[in-house]
């Protein structure tokens, strides 16, 4: 009976190589294939079903010709070469959605707990963090039987082989490990938030808008440097993760170019309305620069050998009595020049300012 099985499938292969090959027509050859493969794995999880032993997962060995249990055993292998030599040949018309057979299922979560302890046995080299990234399409596929596809059964095997490549302690490990991830086009969102979450950390250690825009620059920099594997890529939905980091970084310098901008603006703006305003004084030129000389000389002002600088100074940014403009020249000249109206009005003046102060000491006395 088992020889018969396996010469049946060797006919069945045969049929369908013919089958396959007489389609013309792509769409309905893309149809035929998706449905013979969804039969044949369907055919394969009914017959699993049915075998005796819930562990059943490895090929089984045939003692008895005539164990029931054995013979459903060597049916379903046999019934699993043929999708797997369906999916060997016709691979790129494989419904990538497709489900997988239970059996494969199993035999994958064995293996991805085994590879789920070897990537935590290295939390002495890179962070808890990047590890979590590394596990956690590892740790869905065995959480989630829905996501036990063909796609992701195939990216998955390929992900683990490269991952394990990487063994190099002379090198930056965390490095390597985030450009592998890039290069296998893990476009996961957990991926793609934790790689802009380390960005922003280094980006914030700067506090200049012109230093952030500058280390984001030099990231976008160094990911366009970063090779990609254009034939694999974790989720289908997702644009691919080399595109997604550039499209964030590019935003990001954007987003800052702007506020740049609108600080330089802003600056200009302020500058602008400084440079234009003049303080408005009732006292005469004479008097003003008799009062700058007092202050001068009683070291209220104790830039006492730059007299010509603060004449400048005060004579751009303030405008007397009767007169909008004054001449610096002249303002440095009444510093000295005797004049005794302009120290009477002075003193009157500072008088005034001694008899404001005096008031503040009666409202603290009552």
């Amino acid at each position: 009976m088992i020889n018969i099985a396996r010469t049946e499938k060797i006919n069945i292969e045969k049929k369908l190589a013919e089958t396959f090959y007489n389609l013309t027509d792509d769409v309905r050859f893309n149809f035929f294939i998706h449905k013979i493969h969804k039969n044949l794995i369907h055919l394969a999880n009914v017959l699993f079903m049915q075998i005796d032993s819930e562990n059943y997962i490895l090929p089984a060995i045939i003692t008895e010709p005539f164990n029931l249990n054995e013979i459903k055993e060597t049916l379903y292998i046999i019934i699993d070469e043929i999708i797997t030599n369906v999916e060997l040949q016709f691979a790129q018309y494989i419904d990538p959605n497709s489900s997988i057979t239970e059996r494969r299922r199993l035999i994958a979560i064995l293996q991805f707990k085994a590879n789920i302890i070897d990537i935590n046995k290295l939390n002495q080299q890179i962070p808890i963090s990047l590890i979590s990234i590394l596990t956690k399409p590892l740790e869905d596929f065995i959480e989630n039987k829905e996501l036990a596809t063909f796609h992701n059964l195939n990216f998955l095997k390929f992900y683990i082989k490269e991952i394990f490549c990487l063994n190099d302690p002379e090198n930056d490990l965390p490095s390597l490990f985030k450009r592998k991830l890039i290069y296998l086009n893990l476009n996961s969102l957990a991926f793609f938030y934790w790689a802009t979450s380390e960005i922003k950390i280094k980006v914030n250690e700067y506090d200049n808008v012109i230093d952030k825009t500058e280390k984001l620059s030099w990231y976008l920099k160094e990911l366009n440097q970063i090779p990609v594997n254009q034939n694999i890529q974790f989720s289908l939905d997702l644009h691919p993760i080399k595109e997604l980091i550039s499209e964030w970084l590019v935003e990001e310098i954007c987003f800052l170019d702007k506020t740049r901008k609108l600080q330089s603006k802003n600056t200009l703006e302020l500058q602008s309305t400084t440079d234009d305003f003049k303080m408005s004084t009732p006292l005469s030129v004479p008097q003003l620069g008799f009062l700058l000389r007092t202050f001068i000389e009683t070291g209220l002002i104790s830039n006492k050998k730059q007299d010509i600088a603060i004449a400048k100074l005060f004579a751009s940014k303030t405008k007397t009595k009767g007169r909008e403009e004054i001449s610096a020249k002249s303002l440095r000249q009444h510093f000295y020049k005797e004049d005794e109206n302009a120290r009477k009005a002075v003193k009157q003046t500072i008088i005034n300012i001694l008899n404001y102060i005096q008031r503040f000491n009666v409202f603290l006395f009552f």
